[in-house]
C-alpha cells in the first residue's frame, strides 16, 4: 500500500523546518513520483529489497553498515553504534507506521538513489526530498555532515551542501524547465561527502510534480434548500502559462479518485442540482496536449460542495402561571408553539420556533406524613425547586421536625414561578403495654405462647407482630418454641412499640445407653438407661431377643448382630431415645477329640463331636478309612437330637489301630450351618 503525501502536512513541514533551493512558488500538480515516501507497513524493516540505491547493499537486519541502506518505519529499537552515535526517529510523517530510507554513506561518494519518471517537453517542475543527519550531536563534535546533490538525467542541477547535524529534518528542492522534446528523464540523488565517522542520512518524502501559476477557487460552494444550482469561478495568478487550458474533475471523498467532467473546459464550473459532499477542483496545463496528461498539469485546492438548509431553530420557554412575555410583536401567555421567520447571515430563511410551557405551582403540596409517632423523626419534602424558605427559616428542600406543629414552606423554580403549602403534624404513640408468658412443654415443643395485654396508647385498632413476621390482629402469638422474642405494637397511624423478651424452654430431657458391645452366640447382657430426670416409661425395640419392651431393664439374647433402640418418656410426657449396636460373634466351637480307645473298658471307648452352647445340632457325622472307604455314617433329622458316636467297628469288626478321616455337618443357633472335617487315632 502506498503512504499518502498530504499538502497541508507538506506545507506545514516547509514552514516549519525550511526550504532550501528555488522550489515552486505556484501552484503543483499531483506528486509524478507516488513511491518517493517508501509507502508504510508494520516491519520493523521492509524485507523485500526495493533496488533503489546503485552501488549500495540493502540490508534486512539494521543497522546498515557503510555503504548499505534499509527501509524502516523507526530506529528506536536499534542496537550496535546506531543506539550510541544516532538518534532516534521515525519517518517524516503522521503515519507511525510510514517508512523511510536510512542510508550509511559507503567510503566514496556516490548515488544512492535513482528512478526514472515521465514527463512532458517545456513544463516546470519541481524535484524536492526531506533529508536529515542521523549522528546524534549531543555524543560530540567531528562528524562528517551529509551533502546531497540533486541530478537530472545525471547532471547536478543543486545541492543541499552540509546538511545539519541537529536532529531536524530538512526539505531540500529546486525548479527546472524539461526540453522541448523530453519524454521521461532520470532523477537521482548522489552522496557528495565520504564516509566514516559521520554522513549517515535518512530521506523521505521524494516528490516530482509540475509547477505552474498559481490557480485559486473562488468558493460559492454552499446552497439552501431552494438552490438548483451553484457556480464556482477561478483565478490564475502569474504568466506561467500564456494561454492556460482548464479541465475540470470531481472526486467523491476530496482524497484521490478524481475524474474529468466531460465538457468542463472553462474557467467557471456551473453545478447542476449538486448534492452535499461533493468535491471538485481545477487542473490547469500550458497547452491542449498537456492538459490530458496528469503529470503535465498543476491542480487546484480541492473545494467540497456544502448544503447550507434554511436554518430551523427550536426554543423552549418556560413561563409563570399568569405571566406574559412577548415574541417579536407577539404576545405570549399560554402554552402553545410560535414560530418566528427571519433571515441568516447566508441569506437563508432562519426559522425560530418558540415552545412555550407554562409552569403552574398553584398545586405543589408538601410531600409528608401529618403524623409524628413519639420520640421519632418526620421529613418533609418539598420537591425539585431551585430555592425553598420553610416557616422555621430552613431553606434546604427538606425538613426533620421532632414536634408537632403547623409547617409551611415557600418554593421558587429555576424558573422564578412560586408556590406555597402548609401542612398540620400531630402527635400519636403507644405508651406501654404487657407480655403473659407460657412456655413450651418439652425443650424441643412448640406448644409455647406469647399472649399482649394491658395496652396503653391511641389511634386503635392495633396490629401485633413477632420476630418481624406479618402483623396480626390476634393479641395471642401460638405454638413457638423456646427462645427470644421481638414483639412490636402498632397504631393506626403507623407508630410502634417494641418489646423483647425471653421464652424459657424446660431442661433438655436426654438418655443414655451403654456404648456399643460384642457377645458371643448364646451369650446374654441386659440393657439399661442413665437419665438425669426420672423415666415414667420405656419402649424398647425391636422385641425380638429382649425379655421385656417396656421395663427397664431387660435381658437382650441377640442371634445377630442388632441395634437396640430406647424412646423414654418423662413424668410430663417428653421424648428422649438413644440406641447401641450389640455386635454377636459365632466362634463355632466343636470340640473333636483326636484319639479314642474302643477296649470295652468304660473309658473314652467311642469318638464323638462335643458342641458348645452356641451349637443347635450335629446335623451328621461320618468316618472313614484312610484309603476313603465310609466305616460309619449317622445322621439327625429337623425334629431328632441324639448323640452321634462311632464304636470302632465296621460291619460289627472292630477296626485296626490306625488314623480314620471324620466329617460333619453342624447346625448353631443362628440357623447357619458350617462343615467341619478333621481326623482321630483308634488305639486299643
Amino acid at each position: 500500500m502506498q503512504k499518502i503525501i498530504i499538502s497541508l502536512v507538506l506545507a506545514f513541514l516547509l514552514c516549519a523546518i525550511g526550504a532550501y533551493g528555488q522550489t515552486c512558488n505556484g501552484s503543483v500538480g499531483d506528486n509524478i513520483f507516488t513511491d518517493g515516501s517508501f509507502a508504510f507497513g508494520d516491519d520493523n524493516v521492509l524485507q523485500v529489497d526495493p533496488r533503489l540505491a546503485p552501488g549500495y547493499s540493502y540490508a534486512r537486519f539494521p543497522p546498515p553498515n557503510d555503504g548499505s541502506y534499509c527501509i524502516t518505519n523507526n530506529t528506536t529499537s536499534w542496537g550496535s553504534f546506531a543506539a550510541i552515535d544516532w538518534i532516534d526517529i521515525k519517518d517524516n510523517s503522521n503515519d507511525p507506521r510510514g517508512y523511510m530510507m536510512v542510508v550509511n554513506a559507503s567510503f566514496s561518494p556516490g548515488l544512492f538513489y535513482e528512478k526514472t519518471v515521465t514527463v512532458c517537453g517545456s513544463t516546470n517542475y519541481e524535484f524536492s526530498a526531506d533529508v536529515i543527519s542521523m549522528n546524534d550531536p549531543s555524543r560530540g563534535t567531528g562528524f562528517i555532515a551529509p551533502n546531497v546533490s540533486f541530478l537530472i538525467n545525471g547532471e547536478v542541477k543543486f545541492s543541499t551542501g552540509n546538511v545539519p547535524i541537529d536532529t531536524r529534518w530538512h526539505t531540500y528542492g529546486f525548479t527546472f524547465t524539461t526540453d522541448p522534446d523530453a519524454t521521461e528523464i532520470k532523477l537521482s540523488l548522489r552522496n557528495n561527502a565520504p564516509g566514516g565517522f559521520g554522513n549517515d542520512l535518512a530521506l523521505d518524502n521524494i516528490t516530482f510534480r509540475p509547477c505552474g501559476p498559481t490557480v485559486v477557487l473562488i468558493d460559492t460552494s454552499g446552497f439552501c434548500t431552494t438552490r438548483q444550482d451553484i457556480t464556482i469561478g477561478s483565478q490564475v495568478i502569474g504568466s506561467a502559462f500564456q494561454n492556460p487550458v482548464f479541465q475540470w474533475q470531481q472526486s467523491s471523498t476530496g482524497n484521490g479518485g478524481w475524474l474529468d467532467i466531460p465538457g468542463e473546459n472553462g474557467n467557471s464550473l456551473t453545478v447542476s442540482t449538486p448534492a452535499d459532499g461533493q468535491y471538485f477542483r481545477l487542473t490547469v496545463s500550458s497547452s491542449a496536449a498537456n492538459i490530458m496528461q496528469s503529470n503535465c498539469r498543476i491542480v487546484s485546492n480541492p473545494t467540497r460542495v456544502t448544503y447550507q438548509p434554511e436554518r430551523s431553530d427550536t426554543i423552549l420557554r418556560t413561563i409563570c402561571k399568569g405571566d406574559t412575555i412577548r415574541l417579536g410583536d407577539m404576545p405570549v401567555f399560554q402554552a402553545g408553539i410560535v414560530a418566528i421567520t427571519s433571515k441568516a447571515v447566508n441569506d437563508c430563511d432562519s426559522v425560530t420556533t418558540f415552545s412555550i410551557i407554562v409552569e403552574d405551582l398553584s398545586d405543589f403540596q408538601i410531600d409528608g406524613e401529618g403524623i409524628l409517632c413519639k420520640g421519632e423523626t418526620n421529613t418533609l419534602d418539598a420537591g425539585d425547586f431551585a430555592k425553598y424558605t420553610w416557616s422555621n427559616g430552613a431553606s434546604t428542600p427538606d425538613l426533620d421536625i421532632h414536634m408537632p406543629g403547623i409547617y409551611g414552606v415557600t418554593v421558587t423554580s429555576v424558573n422564578g414561578c412560586v408556590g406555597q403549602d402548609t401542612i398540620q403534624v400531630n402527635n400519636s404513640e403507644i405508651s406501654d403495654f404487657d407480655l403473659i408468658l407460657k412456655p413450651p412443654i418439652c425443650s424441643y415443643s412448640r406448644d409455647g405462647s406469647i399472649e399482649i395485654t394491658g395496652l396503653q396508647g391511641d389511634s386503635p385498632p392495633y396490629e401485633f407482630s413477632i420476630n418481624g413476621q406479618a402483623f396480626q390482629s390476634d393479641l395471642q402469638f401460638l405454638d413457638i418454641p423456646g427462645g427470644d422474642y421481638e414483639i412490636v405494637v402498632k397504631n393506626t397511624n403507623g407508630c410502634t412499640l417494641t418489646k423483647t423478651v425471653t421464652l424459657k424452654a424446660p431442661p433438655i430431657f436426654a438418655v443414655r445407653l451403654d456404648s456399643s458391645l460384642t457377645i458371643n452366640l448364646g451369650d446374654s447382657l441386659i440393657l439399661s438407661a442413665i437419665s438425669k430426670a426420672v423415666i415414667a416409661s420405656y419402649n424398647w425395640n425391636p422385641p425380638d431377643a429382649l425379655s421385656c419392651v417396656d421395663c427397664a431393664e431387660p435381658l437382650a439374647k441377640p442371634l445377630r448382630t442388632t441395634t437396640f433402640t430406647l424412646i423414654a418418656t418423662n413424668t410430663v410426657g417428653c421424648e428422649a431415645s438413644d440406641s447401641l449396636t450389640i455386635f454377636v460373634n459365632n466362634p463355632m466351637r466343636v470340640y473333636a477329640p483326636n484319639v479314642f480307645s474302643p477296649n470295652g473298658d468304660g473309658v473314652n471307648d467311642y469318638f464323638q463331636l462335643f458342641p458348645s452352647r452356641e451349637v443347635d445340632v450335629i446335623l451328621d457325622l461320618q468316618i472313614f478309612d484312610r484309603w476313603g472307604n465310609l466305616l460309619f455314617a449317622g445322621n439327625n433329622d429337623i425334629t431328632d437330637n441324639k448323640i452321634l458316636r462311632w464304636d470302632g467297628s465296621f460291619n460289627a469288626k472292630p477296626m485296626q489301630i490306625g488314623v480314620y478321616v471324620w466329617t460333619a455337618r453342624v447346625r448353631f443357633i443362628d440357623d447357619t450351618i458350617s462343615n467341619l472335617s478333621g481326623d482321630v487315632t483308634l488305639i486299643r
